[in-house]
């Protein structure tokens, strides 16, 4: 989104690109060894970490595919040379650095003791994430009938604010998940 250089613009969409594969088989792999271990006979403990595991990489694809198309929508902005004013591309970096601290969050979440996992930073996040989506869409509604902004600049800005907000939503699925609760 703030890449100026095209050269470092498409180093950055071939390493999205490259990752999204890479999410895509993960989860196809992971999935099918969480089948085979489910196979057997586990405890209702056991089988709680399954759904949960099974639920947690379908989110982190979902994050990768929502990732991959933003950097495609971003990409073709930059093609159709259409520009955001400063305050859309500043409620979208702002929105932005309030999903990388829910990522954090959630990674953290993952690395920790499963049982010992809090998540109540991880809601206050997806609480936050929620209501600047909220608020971003009053102002873009309202914008867009005051002609602050071109059409196509509106679509590809309230495509991207949608977007981090359902990263949001996998995110905190998959701290959910972490707990227990699928």
């Amino acid at each position: 989104l703030t890449e100026t250089g095209s050269n470092n613009s498409d180093q950055l969409l071939s390493k999205i690109k490259k990752y999204e594969d890479i999410t895509d088989k993960i989860e196809v792999e992971v999935a099918a060894f969480l089948q085979k271990a489910s196979q057997d006979e586990l405890s209702q403990d056991a089988s709680i970490k399954i759904r949960s595991m099974l639920s947690i990489i379908g989110d982190l694809e979902r994050i990768g595919d929502i990732s991959y198309q933003m950097s495609k929508v971003i990409e073709n902005k930059s093609k159709e040379k259409i520009y955001f004013t400063p305050k859309q591309r500043n409620n979208i970096t702002s929105l932005m650095k309030k999903v990388d601290e829910a990522y954090e969050v959630m990674v953290t979440n993952l690395e920790n003791d499963y049982d010992s996992v809090k998540i109540d930073s991880a809601l206050s996040l997806e609480k936050e994430i929620d209501a600047t989506r909220d608020r971003l869409k009053q102002e873009h509604l309202s914008s867009i009938e005051k002609k602050d902004y071109n059409v196509k600049s509106g679509m590809i800005y309230s495509d991207l604010y949608s977007s981090c907000e359902k990263i949001g939503d996998h995110i905190i699925n998959v701290s959910e998940a972490v707990t227990g609760k699928v």
